[in-house]
Formats: structure tokens, sequence, C-alpha cells
């Protein structure tokens, strides 16, 4: 990803975390990171949501910084998250890693607290200025199902979450955004693999998004207790 693009997906993250609401008591154990986004997340809880241990899992990235430890991805993610103990599981569009899904949400389940929280910011809509569902628009006319697998994906995970967790609730956090921000969201592994065979399928797709026009992001949001 170019510098550019770093930039776009690290102010997109900026602005969905700054419409969730992460309030827990900053004394607790601590929180796990499930976002796979460079440690943005991470950076932020620390820096700006005042959490002073925040375990972020990673496959091979390392960072220094006070406040998160990193965390290698052991044989698997189910098997890493059952280690941990936390009250706090947050997940900023990286789900997708969630594989197996049933395995992965016990995990998280397994590795929270009684009275414990997850928020799972899942995946974007992208309308226009006019409502339109430019993903579904997007999706008919090149006739790659991107807005099919969200929507699929977003189902499974809501009923499985729903199965393990009580007062679970949806919600949606809003924000304007540009054609390269949107790209950027969706080049990241934890989107682009589950969605686009290549770059060509890629391109293809975005190539109806034109350069700089204004869209506005909608994030899926999933939230929970264990008790």
């Amino acid at each position: 990803m170019s510098y550019a693009g770093m930039e776009d997906i690290h102010l997109t993250y900026y602005k969905l975390l700054d419409g969730i609401d992460t309030s827990v008591n900053l004394g607790v154990s601590g929180v796990v990171d499930l976002s796979f986004n460079d440690f943005v997340t991470a950076r932020y809880l620390v820096d700006n949501k005042g959490f002073r241990s925040v375990s972020a899992l990673t496959d091979l990235k390392m960072i220094n910084y006070e406040g998160i430890n990193p965390v290698r991805i052991d044989r698997n993610l189910s098997f890493t998250l059952r280690k941990l103990k936390t009250d706090l599981v947050i997940s900023l569009g990286g789900t997708f890693r969630f594989q197996p899904v049933h395995d992965a949400a016990y995990a998280v389940h397994g590795c929270l607290n009684v009275g414990g929280s997850v928020i799972l910011a899942v995946y974007p809509t992208v309308y226009d200025r006019q409502g339109r569902d430019m993903l579904a628009a997007f999706s008919a006319a090149t006739g790659i199902p991107v807005r099919d697998k969200l929507g699929r994906w977003y189902s499974t995970l809501f009923n499985t979450m729903s199965n393990l967790f009580v007062n679970i609730r949806t919600e949606e956090v809003l924000s304007d955004t540009t054609s390269a921000e949107v790209m950027s969201v969706f080049s990241t592994d934890s989107f682009y693999r589950y969605l686009f065979r290549d770059n060509t399928e890629y391109d293809k797709f975005f190539s109806l998004a034109g350069d700089g026009e204004g869209y506005i992001l909608s994030w899926k949001i999933i939230k929970g207790l264990k008790v």
C-alpha cells in the first residue's frame, strides 16, 4: 500500500473509533485487539481512550509501544485467544480473520471475563450523496458479488454471536469519505483476500468509483456482553 493509502486507512479507523463507545472501567484487565490493522486501533486506544494495556494479535509484525502488547498468533486465532483473558475484545474490520467462524466466536467468548464486552466493526456499506448503496451498484455492474459476500458474512457472524452473548445489538457509525479512502479500506488484507480473486478483479470493481468522488461510509457494528 502507498504512503497515501496508509494515511487514508489510518484516517478511516480514527473516524470509526471516534464514533464507537468503548466505555468500560479503565482499571480492568485490558483490551484484546483483533483489528489486524498495523496496530492503528491499539495505538488509538492507548493514546486517546486511556487504556493502559492492549494486547494486539498479529501474524508477524511487532511494535515497541508503551501500553501495547503484540501477541503473535500461535497455530491459529482461536488457539491464541484461548490463552488470553480480558474485559473487552474489539475488532475494526478484522472479522474475516475469524476462521472457522464458530471456533473463533467461542474463543472470543472464552477469553472474556464475566461482564466483558465485545465490539465488532464488521464492514462498511458505501453510499453516495443520494443515499444509493454503491457496493451493491458496483457488484451488479461488474458481476463481482462483493456486496453479497459482505452481507452473508455479517449474517453468519451476527447469528453466531447471538448464540453466545447477551444484549446483542447492532449499530452503525457514519463518516464522510472519498473514493480513495474506500479503496484503501478494501485493499487491506482483512478484506481483499476474502472478496477479490486478484488485482484485476479489484481494479475492475473499483473502476466505477471515480476519482475524488465523495461517499459516506456506514460501518456495521455488532456489540455483545458476556454473563
